[in-house]
C-alpha cells in the first residue's frame, strides 16, 4: 500500500504501550467482556490485563497476541504482515486494522517471551550513571523483582540481624572460659596472632577508621568465617 502505517512499538514506557492498553480496553468493552473473562480467555492474570490496560505493564509478543486474537474481528489480525511505505528499519511482528478508525497498524513488541517486561526504552545507562547504577535503578522501578529479592535476601538478612546482636552482646562468662582454656594450650605465634586479629577489629570500629581498616576487617571475617560454621540456630533460618 502507498501511504504510511502507523507502528506502534510496545514496550515498557513507550507510547506504543499505552496505545495498546487502550485499544485492548476499548476492544473490551465492546464485546462486554469482563476483565475476568479476558484474562480467563487469553490465559493471563487479572491483575496483569488491568496492567497492560493501564500502561503500567507492556504485554510480551506472546500475551499480546493472544489478547488480540480474542478481541479483533477474525481476520483483522496478521502475524506476518507486509510493510508499508515509509517504515524504514521497523520488523513488525503483527498487524491489524483498527475496527474503528481503519487505521492499518504495526506492532513490534520489545518483549518476545512472557515475563520479559522490563521498561526497554530505560535499558541503556543515563549520561550520568554506571551500568551497575542503571541496572539497580531497572530492578527497583519493577515492583515484582523487587519482592522477590527481598524473599531471597530474607534468610541472609536474619542471619545479619542475628550476628549484629551477637556483636553488641558482651561475652558471656562461658565464652570467655572456652578461649581461656585454648589459650593456655596455645604458643607465642597464636597469641600474637589473635592480638592481631582484636587490634584490627578494635581499628575497623574506632571513630578514625578509614576504608583499609574497614576492608581488612572484612577480608579477615571472610577467611575466618570459611572455616568457622554458623551456629545452628542460623542455618536453620
Amino acid at each position: 500500500m502507498d501511504e504510511v502505517d502507523a507502528v506502534w512499538l510496545v514496550a515498557g514506557g513507550e507510547p506504543g504501550a499505552e496505545r495498546f492498553g487502550q485499544l485492548v480496553q476499548r476492544l473490551r468493552k465492546q464485546k462486554r467482556m469482563s476483565v475476568e473473562e479476558l484474562a480467563e480467555g487469553a490465559g493471563l492474570s487479572v491483575g496483569t490485563i488491568r496492567a497492560i490496560e493501564q500502561a503500567r505493564r507492556a504485554p510480551s509478543q506472546e500475551s499480546g497476541l493472544r489478547l488480540l486474537q480474542l478481541l479483533l474481528p477474525e481476520g483483522a489480525l496478521s502475524v506476518e504482515p507486509k510493510l508499508g511505505a515509509g517504515i524504514g528499519q521497523v520488523r513488525p511482528d503483527a498487524a491489524f486494522e483498527d475496527p474503528e478508525s481503519g487505521e492499518r497498524v504495526l506492532l513490534e513488541f520489545r518483549a518476545k517471551t512472557a515475563g520479559d517486561n522490563r521498561r526497554w526504552s530505560s535499558d541503556k545507562p543515563r549520561a550520568t550513571e554506571t551500568n551497575s547504577e542503571a541496572a539497580i535503578r531497572r530492578l527497583l522501578a519493577d515492583p515484582a523483582r523487587v519482592e522477590g529479592m527481598k524473599a531471597a535476601l530474607a534468610p541472609l538478612v536474619a542471619v545479619i540481624s542475628h550476628v549484629s546482636a551477637l556483636a553488641d552482646r558482651p561475652a558471656s562468662d562461658e565464652a570467655i572460659g572456652k578461649i581461656m582454656r585454648r589459650l593456655n594450650t596455645a604458643n607465642e605465634i597464636q597469641l600474637e596472632l589473635v592480638e592481631s586479629l582484636l587490634y584490627v577489629w578494635e581499628r575497623a570500629l574506632s571513630s578514625d577508621a578509614d576504608e583499609e581498616d574497614r576492608d581488612r576487617l572484612s577480608r579477615l571475617i571472610s577467611v575466618l568465617s570459611e572455616r568457622q560454621p554458623f551456629p545452628d540456630e542460623i542455618v536453620e533460618l
